[in-house]
């Protein structure tokens, strides 16, 4: 078995204890029919061996699944980074206790490249993206949404801090497909959207141009100039090379590269889905025991019968990953913010100050004391400095550690500006 030190502490896999636990249930949380489906094809398997049982509880979106484990409703679901993030927040205060791992069995990994891709032959790059038509993942995912918006910013007609990002970005694109959205809010965002009646828009593959494959489906379609996806996503869609070779990725740089280039030409590296679980009485060793035991059994290239990272024909990543290879352990140490480390938060920063707000905050040293004493004598050094050096608060030097690991505090409404909450879907 292994640990798991996330991006802030250097992505260390460490060995480590399989915990032993008594037996008893896990209530796995899904998004969809066809995550249901699968769950309990998983629960009858998993049932054969004796191991951990599974109870399948069934949600419409990633943001009702926190709900109920935050409500004991359920015990654990899988999430990508921006949702990882929301889940860790108040009033949930869940943590992520294991991460997916990609790559290959010699070159494991906790990340993935979010990327931009294109049809070859379109005439534009990444800074020619205005009044283009737009495929997102979904409002508030990592590859989709969060990393894509933080490096189009510059370009963003977007000066106020209490405008929603939402309303720049419609403002943006000529049109585009963002599932999860307010569609009565913003119904540019959704005017790309293949769903029907209520199901346009919709946060799950009611949507079917909803997650990675949906959102390469919109420009496959030609309802959009770019998706905003992973670099997998056009390898699992198009096996056959003279396909993908009709899709260009766009370059950091304003340059294309081809679609195989993506560790070259990406946007960012992002933090690995992760399973989440309560902080306090989360099941995280009955939870671990279940996803070693299923690895084990039902891994890639273990069955014929059951793959758990894998999806019948016409679907995609269901419940966990296609493209992944197993899980790591992340250590009880590890919150949300440490696991997704500080350079995505600090994208996530971006998204919600001004630009005047950024440009202080590069300038601006934030020192961390530990313990009252020192906050005070902080403060007295911070109106010295005029305000350059501010203070934040910590009762341990290992807790000041952590801090600066991720970059300081995180007030709870910074999600709520980048988000929205999507209020209509909550």
């Amino acid at each position: 078995c292994w640990l798991f030190v996330g991006p802030s502490l250097f992505g260390l896999f460490l060995p480590g204890l399989c915990l032993a636990a008594p037996r008893k249930n896990v209530r796995w949380c899904t998004i969809s029919q066809p995550e249901w489906f699968k769950c309990r094809r998983w629960q009858w398997r998993m049932k054969k061996l004796g191991a951990p049982s599974i109870t399948c509880v069934r949600r419409a979106f990633a943001l009702e699944c926190i709900r109920a484990i935050a409500e004991k409703k359920a015990d654990a679901v899988t999430l990508d980074g921006g949702m990882v993030f929301e889940a860790g927040r108040d009033p949930y205060k869940l943590r992520p206790v294991a991460a997916e791992i990609y790559g290959t069995k010699e070159s494991p990994q906790t990340h993935y490249y979010a990327v931009a891709v294109v049809k070859k032959g379109s005439n534009f790059q990444l800074d020619q993206l205005q009044g283009r038509k737009s495929c997102h993942t979904g409002l508030g995912r990592s590859a989709g949404w969060i990393i894509p918006m933080g490096i189009l910013r510059p370009y963003l007609s977007w000066t106020e801090s209490l405008e929603p990002l939402q309303g720049a970005v419609a403002k943006f694109f000529s049109a585009s497909c963002v599932p999860c959205i307010d569609r009565q809010a913003y119904p540019n965002l959704c005017q790309l959207c293949k769903g029907e009646g209520e199901n346009q828009c919709a946060c799950s593959s009611r949507e079917p141009y909803f997650g990675y494959s949906g959102a390469f489906k919109c420009l496959q379609d030609g309802a959009g100039d770019v998706a905003f996806v992973k670099e997998t996503t056009v390898f699992e869609n198009l096996p056959e090379k003279a396909d993908r070779d009709q899709y260009e990725l766009l370059c950091l740089n304003n340059s294309r590269a081809p679609v195989d280039a993506f560790k070259e030409c990406h946007l960012a590296q992002v933090p690995s889905h992760a399973v989440v679980a309560r902080s306090v009485d989360g099941k995280e060793d009955l939870i671990w025991k279940l996803l070693s035991k299923a690895q084990e059994k039902f891994g890639k290239n273990k069955s014929r019968s059951f793959q758990l990272f894998g999806s019948p024909p016409g679907q995609r990543d269901l419940l966990f990953k296609d493209s992944a290879l197993g899980f790591l352990r992340i250590p009880s140490k590890v919150d949300s913010a440490l696991y997704l480390g500080s350079r995505y938060l600090t994208t996530l920063k971006n998204l919600r100050e001004t630009a005047e707000e950024v440009k202080a905050r590069y300038t601006r040293v934030v020192w961390c004391a530990v313990g009252p004493e020192e906050q005070k004598k902080c403060q007295q050094w911070s109106q010295q400095s005029g305000q350059n050096v501010t203070c934040a608060t910590a009762s341990t030097t290992d807790d000041c550690i952590v801090l600066v690991l991720v970059g300081g505090l995180l007030p709870a409404s910074w999600w709520a500006a980048v988000h929205g909450v999507a209020k209509s879907r909550t």
